[in-house]
Formats: structure tokens, sequence, C-alpha cells
């Protein structure tokens, strides 16, 4: 054989290991490229998921709580009432009282726990069975009955913090565990509570209304019956693209059509000829109506104003009924007896 084709052959062999050799690594850096790519896609993966289950829990929660503060304030302060004997049940539905015979029905504790109770009833409606991410493979499974919400009403601003267990599980087999969350709904719920305070003050006297004139919420009055009155306030300025929020109590005192006066206690007295006996009947008014005192007896009289002021001249022992009577008729008596001995 010619030098020639040895030359030839040589070359030939030569290419043909030099093509084998990149074939054997071009193979290698596949198998070592694959199993990187396969983990970079499950960080990938494991990345997106948790960021985006955080987002849509936390936008129910929002969602959610924006609703409770909607029926909270629709009810005055109040979803779920402890006694509905404070409650004003209405065709409509119930109204809460913010002032009922003396005592105040606003508490800042009470509202949280309904909207924190709200919340962890109907936010599952919300949340329904993480559909959206059933079809990428993902597995979400939340724990209901862990579930707690502790809403904050601020005069601005609520915000809902709620620990809600979840475990979410990849194709990869990996799990991520979530079980804290938070939203901030913007409303001035906290702000209108404050205002529906200073309308129970205007109420519970004379109403004047000059003075809601400089409260940011003016009241709309409804007189219920002769002895309630409903008011409203609504906040025109909320959150944009949001609904006004109505915010409705009643203002109510059983006892206010006629509430008696009543005599304190007169005792029995006893007096000697020739002495004289002053005395004031003292009554408690809860109306501060215009009162009348009467007596029984011309020996012992006493005036309008309810001041008895006389000189007893016989011996004798009398049964004396004092009495006071309200503008209305409503009226207190009682029976005293008086006992005249000789000087």
């Amino acid at each position: 054989m010619s030098k020639r084709g040895q030359i030839t052959i040589f070359l030939v062999i030569g290419i043909l290991i030099l093509f084998l050799a990149a074939g054997i690594f071009f193979t290698i850096s596949k198998i070592k490229k694959a199993p990187l790519e396969v983990q970079q896609a499950e960080v990938l993966l494991f990345e997106w998921v948790r960021p985006s289950v955080i987002t849509y829990v936390e936008r129910c929660l929002k969602e959610t709580t924006a609703s409770g503060v909607y029926l909270l304030a629709a009810n005055g302060g109040i979803i779920y009432p402890d006694d509905t004997s404070v409650i004003l049940l209405t065709d409509t539905g119930l109204v809460n009282y913010g002032w009922l015979n003396g005592v105040s029905g606003f508490s800042d504790i009470k509202m949280e726990q309904d909207l924190g109770q709200f919340i962890t009833k109907y936010l599952e409606q919300c949340l329904g069975d993480f559909e959206i991410f059933e079809d990428q493979g993902i597995d979400i499974q939340p724990d209901f009955s862990r579930m707690k919400a502790a809403p904050t009403i601020g005069k601005t601003s609520i915000q809902s913090d709620m620990t809600l267990p979840i475990s979410i599980s990849l194709p990869t087999g990996d799990i991520i565990t979530l079980d804290s969350f938070t939203a901030r709904v913007d409303s001035n719920l906290g702000d209108m509570v404050n205002v529906a305070e200073e309308v129970v003050e205007q109420a519970k006297d004379t109403l004047d209304f000059l003075e809601f004139q400089n409260l940011p919420y003016y009241p709309v009055i409804f007189p219920y019956d002769e002895s309630v009155t409903l008011y409203s306030l609504t906040d025109e300025k909320g959150a944009e693209d949001t609904p006004s929020l109505l915010f409705l109590f009643a203002v109510g005192n059983d006892d206010r059509a006629n509430r008696k006066p009543t005599l304190q206690f007169i005792p029995d007295v006893t007096l000697r000829v020739g002495d004289r006996w002053e005395f004031i009947l003292i009554t408690e008014d809860h109306d501060n109506d215009d009162l009348i005192f009467q007596s029984s007896s011309a020996f012992f009289p006493v005036t309008e104003d309810g001041l008895l002021n006389v000189t007893v001249t016989q011996v004798g022992a009398y049964s004396v009924l004092f009495s006071v009577k309200d503008e209305q008729g409503a009226k207190d008596q009682q029976e005293v007896t008086i006992t005249v001995l000789e000087k």
C-alpha cells in the first residue's frame, strides 16, 4: 500500500474518532444537564405556588371581610345577637339598639367577634375547592376546623388576621404548608360607630338638629313607634368602586311614654299640740315633668310644690295620704300616720 493510501485511512479513522468523541461528550452532557433542568423546573414550580395560593386566600379573606362589614353596619354593629330581647326585630331583619333603657348597645369587642365569626363561616364559599390549581396537578387541602379569624376594626380600615392550616401537594411530591394570612379593607365603620355614639348622646335628651349638621355623617331619622326611633348614617365617601356604607341603629326607651314619679319614703311622725312641722315631699321623676303635690287632710296641707308647713292645734291620730302627679296623670302616693299628743 502506498503512503498516500495509508494517510487517507488514518484521516478517515481520525475523523470517525473525533465524531465519536463528540457524540459521547454530547450524550454525557445531556445526561448531566437533564436532572439540572428538572430541578430548576421544580424550583420554579415551588416558588410560583406559594405566593399564588397566599394571594388567592387573602383575596377571598378581603372579600369576605368586606361582605361582613356591610352586614355588620346594616344591623347597627351586630350580626349574631347574644340576647334577642335587646334587639329590634323588624320585617326586614334585625337592628341593634345603640341605646335601650339607659344601656349602650355598641361594643367594639362584640363587633369584632361577630365579624370574625362571619369570616370563619363564609370564607370557604369563596375559596371553593381551589379549582384553578387542580388543573395543574396541585392538590390543596385546607383544615377549616382549625381556622380562626381575628379582625381589628379601626377608624378608617379593618385588618383581618387569620390562621388557616393549608397543605399543598406538588406534582413533584414536595409539600408546602401555609397557615397565616392577612387582609386589609378600607372602611370608615369605626368612625361611623363613634358618630353613632354622639347621636345617641343627643337622642337621650332633646334632639338638637343643629348639632347634627356638624357631624361627618348626617343622620336620617325614622320614628318606629312612640318609644323607638331608628337612625341611619351613610358614608358616601367610602373606598373607590365600593357601594356606600349604611349604618342603621335604634334608640329606644320602653318607659319613655309614661314613667310615673316616685315619692321618697315619708316616715310616720309624732307631734305635740303647738309644734310646728316643716317637711318637703321629695320625688324622683326620670322625665323631668311638671309635678303637683297633694294632701288628703286639711289639717296637713301641702303646696303644689310639695312644701308642708303647719302648726298643729288638735290632739288626735291622723291618717294622711300624700300624693304626687305628673303632667300626664301618672301618680304615686303614700299613707302616713301622724299622731298629735297634748302639749
